[in-house]
Formats: structure tokens, C-alpha cells, sequence
């Protein structure tokens, strides 16, 4: 199964409120695939985790942490809100990420290009880390 397939699995079983120890032969293949994972992929099993309120204990969301932060710049900015809402409500040390994505919406224009949600969250979650 490629990444694709178990970030959409994994994500359709974090959205319905599931416990990962129901699919923990699954966390364990996609941690072995969490570097292949494209940035949307990340994005939205980091959230759908959050949301679920999954344990930042989970070596798949530790691994899925570290390959978020390498793979700043490849994300969009929806995205970034996104991972960076996440990181602070599953409590993870998100100072990294925080400081990556910082780095990067220096840029001109790249603030104001945000929507009102994706700025709160943003801003939020750099409070949280």
C-alpha cells in the first residue's frame, strides 16, 4: 500500500473518531512511509489526528512531525495552518515547525495571502508553541 492509500485510510479512520491502536498495523506502515508522504498527505493526517485527539505519543505522529518540519517550503499555505493548528493541539513540540514556517511567510505578500481562518490558526499556533 503506497502513501496515498494510507494517508487516506488513516485519515478516514481518524475523522470517525477511531483509536489508533484499532489501526496500529497501518500508523506502523505509514511511519515506515511518512518521508514519502506528499506534503497534502501530511497535512491532513496531522490534522484529522488532532481532531481526533489522538496521542502525540505515536511514533507515526512523531515521524509524520519531523517530515512536516523538512517539508515546509513544499507546503501550501492552507496547509501550514493546517500542521501548525495541529502540532499545538495534540501538544507536540511544534518550535521547529513554528520557526520554519515563520522563515518562510517572510517572504512579501505571504501573510497577506492568508484567509482569516488560516491566520488565526496560524497565529494560534504559535502562541501554543
Amino acid at each position: 500500500m503506497g502513501s496515498q492509500h494510507v494517508a487516506n485510510v488513516l485519515w478516514a479512520f481518524a475523522v470517525v473518531s477511531y483509536q489508533p491502536e484499532i489501526v496500529e498495523p497501518l500508523t506502523i506502515r505509514a511511519e515506515q512511509l511518512v518521508f514519502e508522504f506528499r506534503p497534502m498527505e501530511l497535512a491532513a493526517v496531522i490534522w484529522a489526528s488532532a481532531g481526533a485527539g489522538w496521542s502525540s505519543d505515536s511514533a507515526f505522529l512523531r515521524s509524520a512531525s519531523l517530515a512536516a518540519t523538512s517539508a515546509v517550503s513544499a507546503f501550501r499555505l492552507d496547509e501550514l495552518a493546517g500542521v501548525a493548528w495541529a502540532l499545538a493541539r495534540l501538544h507536540m513540540d511544534g518550535s521547529v515547525f513554528s520557526s520554519a514556517c515563520l522563515e518562510r511567510c517572510r517572504a512579501p505578500g505571504v501573510w497577506q495571502s492568508l484567509t482569516s481562518p488560516e491566520l488565526v490558526a496560524c497565529l494560534w499556533a504559535l502562541a501554543m508553541a
